[in-house]
């Protein structure tokens, strides 16, 4: 969480911790690694695991920059 808040801080975006329920989205690969998500902002008030779920392109465009920013720039934690 800490590298992927560096990477959008170097973008100029804020980091936000957020407690969250997607809990079920981590489950089986905690048992090997650490996991951090990045959220990506809901175009239409936050309505998620629903056919009115939308994101805008350019929001997905910068979430993939971020994502391929923060897959460059990993260092492993001991």
């Amino acid at each position: 969480m800490d590298q992927f808040g560096a990477v959008l801080r170097k973008r100029g975006m804020p980091a936000f911790e957020l407690p969250s329920g997607a809990g079920h989205d981590a489950m089986m690969m905690q048992r090997i690694t650490d996991i951090a998500m990045l959220f990506v902002r809901c175009g239409n008030g936050g309505i998620s695991h629903n056919p009115l779920e939308t994101i805008t392109a350019e929001d997905a465009q910068l979430a993939a920059e971020v994502f391929v920013d923060f897959l460059r720039h990993f260092q492993p934690q001991a």
